[in-house]
């Protein structure tokens, strides 16, 4: 589904289309893999070893307190067993405006605006073949599943009934 708006360009007003899940919709979170040599906070200890890492990409349409928002993220394998369930993104050390600093979730999503929050893949999700990455606030909630050859009705986690919207 798509979601069209107005431009207004070299040529006069033009119409230009953008995937739902970047428009209307009240959130939304896309996957992807990335690689950083910055320190990666994983279940509590600073590694700096792991640098193949996920990149979540969050976007909420209004503007909300990072604290209020909800993050899950589920590892499964290839035959779609639950390796390890996540909550919140990893911590990284990395440059901020006041210099260098730990940064885990923003204090607050801006209106349009990406947020990047980061996942590790450590020794516990080796073997993992599919990532949920469930994301919202109360019964609004999203989800990206990575790679995106497969469908989130095909894993089992506790939002998908909320995410589906059943």
């Amino acid at each position: 589904m798509k979601t069209v708006f107005p431009f207004v360009g070299l040529f006069g007003l033009l119409w230009i289309s953008v995937p739902t899940a970047w428009g209307a919709e009240p959130f939304s979170v896309r996957v992807s893999k990335t690689s950083s040599h910055e320190a990666i906070k994983v279940d509590g200890k600073w590694r700096e070893d792991l640098s193949k890492r996920l990149k979540v990409k969050l976007r909420s349409s209004e503007k909300i307190s990072g604290s209020a928002l909800f993050f899950k993220a589920y590892f499964y394998d290839a035959d779609g067993n639950l390796l390890r369930d996540q909550n919140g993104p990893n911590a990284i050390w990395t440059g901020t405006k006041t210099g260098v600093d730990e940064v885990t979730f923003p204090d607050v999503l801006k209106p349009g605006q990406l947020a990047s929050v980061f996942l590790a893949l450590p020794e516990s999700v080796k073997k993992m073949k599919h990532l949920v990455v469930v994301f919202g606030q109360g019964d609004t909630l999203v989800c990206d599943v990575y790679p995106n050859n497969k469908s989130a009705e095909e894993f089992d986690f506790p939002e998908k009934d909320k995410v589906l919207k059943k």
